[in-house]
């Protein structure tokens, strides 16, 4: 009996182990121009980034909504920051949760790039946890674009 229950475990933590990565389905969003993919996962939790760049291609806000709808995660806000007035002190009003909006001006607006920018709001089904468990979210999806639309950058944090 023991040992059958050792099996089962070994195959369960096999089979929960070899599941893809978090929003992984971001890899095949225009593969050709992808640049970049980070990530950094543990038995706790851990967040992904992805960079894709192109001089001709243009990422529309509708693409990256579409493409997104398509694999589980529904647009939560967006909003539009100029270049003079990017910081985190000064966001407009975000229909979105406290937590979330604290992920965002932790994890996305310091690595922001010099330009104006679109940044849209995902709930992506995978829960962010503070620290010690004080709050939490499904809104932890972030894409980003330049004005050009030539550079659209994704952040996904999850876990504690």
């Amino acid at each position: 009996m023991k040992l059958q229950l050792l099996i089962i475990a070994c195959i369960t933590l096999a089979i929960s182990c070899g599941r893809a990565r978090p929003a992984g389905f971001w890899a095949n969003f225009h593969e050709d121009l992808l640049i970049e993919s980070r990530s950094d996962h543990g038995p706790w939790g851990g967040h992904s980034t992805w960079l894709w760049k192109s001089d001709t291609t243009t990422f529309t806000d509708a693409a990256v909504i579409d493409f997104a709808k398509k694999n589980g995660w529904t647009i939560a806000d967006s909003l539009t920051l100029l270049a003079d007035t990017i910081n985190s002190t000064n966001l407009p009003e975000l229909k979105v949760d406290a937590y979330s909006v604290d992920l965002l001006k932790s994890t996305v607006i310091p690595r922001l790039e010099p330009g104006d920018c679109t940044i849209i709001i995902f709930k992506t089904g995978w829960m962010a946890v503070e620290p010690g468990n004080a709050r939490e979210t499904f809104v932890n999806g972030f894409a980003v674009s330049n004005a050009a639309g030539t550079r659209l950058t994704i952040y996904h944090q999850w876990g504690e």
